[in-house]
């Protein structure tokens, strides 16, 4: 039996028959045999085909990708992103203004002990109310009465001392006030001042610092507007010569005749040496600025019997006034206003000479004295110490019974029976709680919206009202806090609050909370402040609609999402709260929107983080429709699949199943469907026959 062997040609690796032996023809293989044969050489061609096929298509496919990864780098337009948010309904809004403050006592006092004591009696204990005037403490003072005693005796000593120096200084006194009268007078005279009003005449030349004697004349003040002439007359005109008769005055040194007044009578008799009697009669004419002292002059009276009297011997005139000017006192001259035929007026200072009394002796007087008013004063401030500590010790003898100087509450008890309390030691402190202060403080910003006198809640969490009525009763004008940064550090300002404590709810240094709600609004929409955006006049929001709603408005340059229009609302009241576990910042809407509605807040400067709000991303017609994920990253594919994950990297198991795990990132494929693979990490790429019935991916790539 003949052997058939098989070679596998080099080109095609499909196996053939082998020659056969002996030159026997290849045709005498059985049929089914070379049927077999070309069917596996067709098989081997369709595989070749293939392979081409998709080396083509791997090809093209990576051209693709190249091309459209230089379009998504360098040509595709930077796609918007935009926050967004829904107008929601709250309870309510608050703008209200909250603090802190602590408690303390309207009233109290502080008892403490005057002298050191035994406690004969101690009534009290912390917390207990008293009255005013009740017993709190008795303390011993059996040393007091022997203190006082030895302090009056030591007075009467010192009494005794002051009576002798005030007998001893009223005799040196009255020594030294007649010393004192003599020098006082000197000192008066040593000043010369115009006694009237006059003309100062025949004035002494003296210089300044020129010794000047007590009494030396320094000149005349005349008053020579007027002149006198004072004429004796006959005894018999007596009665026909009166006062106001008119008088012709010859004065022949001026070769003049004046008329003149009588201005006065004398009725004295005057009897010259020949027997006659006379009366004299003073005349008085004017001044015309020629007349001067000593002018020889006569007169006549014409009588109302038309006689003519004369008088018995002529006479001269003489100033109307004239006083001759001294100084009382010598010294050397200071001042020197005296000048001829000057006028001065009453009071005038015309000269002053330094008078230097010897004042030896009241040196001496004013030594003694001073000796003896030292014992004085000596003597009056051991008295004045004894009766400060007599008067203390009587008043420690008063205060030995402790009484409560007010209504209130023992805030501490420090006594006990038989303790002996050092003076100074505290007792107790009595307080009024009835009514208390709260020390609390405000911000700069809130300042202006706390008032003097205004209501002002308070509370023990910030929201239950104590029921306690309580008003501001002063708010300091000096701000504290930190003030080192350029005037921009907070600053708060200390206020105190009063209030009715007579329920008793407020204790001593207790913390509470104070609270005023300056407005509010009930179950308001609200949506956050950033959705509200500025008008010339008003607000507005951006709204997504299906529709362009009828009151929205055009705005040039508004930057938008696709969608959304801008409508005009009202606003409201702002505040921070917590809305899904986050505090935002929100404002009341009053109208313009609807609950539920969405809202854009801001644009996105880049893609959006992963988080639970929503973000609107324009459509593309060239993009994939993208499916938000629910915590990772939406991210279209470019051809493929797009699978959402649950914060994870899709990844198949190690049975052919596709399944998402918790740790990566959504990727996409880069030429359409997802095929596990037998254990091998599968993010996209071409199905291609690997041989022997095992199904790839080429090209491979590690999971990101």
């Amino acid at each position: 039996m003949s052997e058939t062997n098989t070679v596998q040609p080099a080109e095609t690796g499909v196996p053939v028959p082998a020659p056969a032996p002996n030159g026997a023809p290849a045709g005498d293989l059985p049929p089914d045999h070379l049927e077999q044969q070309r069917l596996k050489l067709r098989a081997i061609r369709r595989k070749r085909n293939t392979k081409r096929i998709v080396a083509s298509v791997v090809v093209i496919a990576l051209i693709v990708g190249m091309v459209f990864a230089v379009y998504e780098v360098f040509f595709k337009p930077e796609t918007p992103y935009y926050k967004t948010d829904i107008v929601r309904r709250v309870e309510k809004l608050e703008r209200s203004i909250q603090g802190y403050g602590s408690v303390k006592p309207m009233d109290s006092q502080v008892i403490s002990a005057q002298i050191k004591g035994s406690v004969l009696m101690a009534d009290g204990y912390p917390g207990m109310p008293v009255e005013e005037g009740q017993v709190l403490c008795v303390l011993d003072g059996a040393e007091i009465d022997k203190q006082i005693e030895a302090l009056n005796k030591d007075i009467e000593t010192e009494n005794a001392r002051i009576k002798k120096a005030e007998e001893e200084i009223g005799k040196i006194d009255k020594q030294m006030q007649e010393e004192n009268a003599d020098i006082y007078e000197q000192i008066q005279n040593a000043t010369l001042t115009a006694p009237f009003s006059g003309k100062a005449l025949e004035v002494t030349k003296v210089t300044i610092g020129s010794r000047v004697e007590q009494g030396a004349g320094l000149g005349l003040l005349v008053i020579d507007d007027t002149m006198i002439l004072r004429q004796h007359f006959s005894y018999g005109y007596i009665g026909d010569i009166k006062t106001g008769m008119s008088v012709s005055v010859s004065i022949p040194s001026v070769m003049t005749v004046q008329t003149g007044t009588v201005t006065g009578v004398e009725t004295a008799r005057n009897i010259h040496t020949d027997g006659t009697i006379t009366f004299e009669v003073e005349i008085t004419l004017k001044n015309p600025g020629s007349l001067t002292k000593d002018m020889p002059a006569s007169s006549s009276i014409t009588l109302s019997s038309g006689e003519v009297a004369l008088p018995t011997a002529s006479g001269a005139l003489e100033y109307s006034r004239e006083e001759v000017l001294s100084v009382g006192a010598s010294g050397n001259m200071k001042v020197y206003a005296l000048r001829n035929n000057y006028e001065y007026t009453a009071g005038t200072l015309l000269a002053s000479v330094d008078y230097v009394p010897d004042e030896s002796r009241l040196e001496g007087f004013k030594t003694a004295i001073q000796g003896q008013q030292d014992i004085i004063d000596t003597a009056n401030a051991v008295i004045a110490e004894k009766n400060t500590a007599i008067a203390e010790a009587d008043a420690t003898r008063a205060e030995l019974t402790v009484v409560a100087p007010m209504s209130g509450t023992l805030m501490n008890y420090n006594a006990m029976p038989g303790m002996m309390m050092e003076a100074g030691a505290e007792i107790c402190t009595v307080a009024r709680m009835t009514t208390v202060l709260i020390d609390a403080t405000v911000s700069q910003q809130d300042l202006e919206s706390i008032q003097v006198g205004m209501p002002i809640m308070l509370t023990m969490d910030g929201q239950t009202d104590l029921g306690v009525k309580a008003t501001v009763k002063y708010i300091s004008p000096q701000g504290q806090g930190d003030q080192n940064q350029g005037g921009r550090g907070n600053v708060y300002y200390p206020f105190v609050i009063e209030a009715d404590n007579s329920e008793g709810l407020l204790m001593n240094s207790y913390g509470v909370s104070y609270l005023v709600i300056l407005e509010q609004s009930l179950n308001p929409l609200v949506v956050p402040v950033d959705a509200v955006k500025p008008l010339l006049s008003g607000q507005c929001v951006y709204v997504k609609r299906d529709e362009r709603p009828e009151n929205a408005i055009d705005l040039q340059d508004a930057d938008m999402p696709e969608g959304f229009y801008a409508v005009p609302v009202e606003i409201g009241i702002s505040q921070q709260m917590i809305i899904e576990n986050n505090y935002k910042d929100v404002v009341e809407i009053k109208s313009g929107l609807e609950e539920g509605d969405v809202v854009c807040t801001h644009k996105l400067p880049t893609k959006p983080s992963p988080t639970p709000s929503p973000s609107v991303e324009p459509s593309d017609e060239d993009e994939a429709s993208p499916s938000p994920d629910d915590g990772g990253e939406v991210v279209p594919d470019d051809g493929g699949e797009v699978l959402p994950d649950d914060g994870g990297a899709v990844v198949p198991d190690d049975g052919g199943a596709v399944v998402p795990d918790d740790g990566g990132e959504i990727v996409p494929d880069d030429g359409g469907e997802i095929v596990p693979d037998d254990g091998k990490a599968v993010d996209g790429g071409v199905i291609v026959d690997g041989g022997d019935g095992a199904v790839v991916v080429q090209p491979p790539r590690p999971l990101r």
